[in-house]
């Protein structure tokens, strides 16, 4: 986080029904994911 703050980036922190709205965005594009990227590269992502 250290690292990102020093490049200028930002984190924001998510209210449990923010962070709940944001999985529930995301998860569609994991089976696409999988079929564009190696089971490796996914790997290293924890997908």
């Amino acid at each position: 986080m250290a690292a990102i703050g020093k490049e200028g980036g930002e984190i924001i922190d998510l209210t449990p029904e923010q962070h709940k709205a944001f999985v529930a965005a995301v998860t569609p594009i994991y089976g696409e994911a999988r079929s564009q990227y190696g089971r490796e590269m996914l790997a290293l992502v924890n997908l």
